[in-house]
């Protein structure tokens, strides 16, 4: 997923894990291509992207020609990512995180983690149950 977030999707491999890089990428704003080409990497996600940016999956492509999103815009995306890279560090294939975010989890409250996937709250949940599966508490 690193050699996906600066490859494919152009952000720095060590946003995630550097806070004063992260911050200040929230404060300039990602380009909205970032948001196209992560839609066209992970087209099962096009609705869980939407509704964490507040949008609908028709009004989705309107951000995409942005120069710059906001920064709320580009905070809820970069979280949106980390959770994919968290899962993609857990699994190391993304058919594999696909299944995760799609299946029912108990730790979850039996919900998909895609579910939880439109506000901070959410995502976190999600992120803890992905940490705990990573250091072996449960798979």
């Amino acid at each position: 997923m690193s050699s996906l977030l600066s490859e494919t999707l152009g952000i720095k491999e060590n946003i995630f894990s550097n806070k004063r890089a992260y911050l200040e990428l929230v404060e300039h704003g990602i380009p909205g291509a970032v948001v196209r080409r992560t839609v066209n990497q992970f087209p099962q996600q096009r609705q869980v992207i939407s509704r964490a940016l507040g949008t609908t999956t028709n009004n989705l492509s309107r951000l995409y020609n942005r120069k710059v999103l906001t920064p709320t815009h580009t905070e809820e995306m970069l979280d949106v990512l980390s959770v994919y890279e968290m899962a993609f560090k857990l699994y190391g294939d993304w058919s594999l995180v696909e299944e995760l975010l799609t299946s029912t989890v108990i730790a979850l409250n039996n919900q998909q983690p895609n579910e939880l996937m439109n506000t901070f709250v959410g995502r976190t949940m999600v992120k803890e149950v992905i940490n705990k599966m990573l250091h072996g508490e449960f798979s």
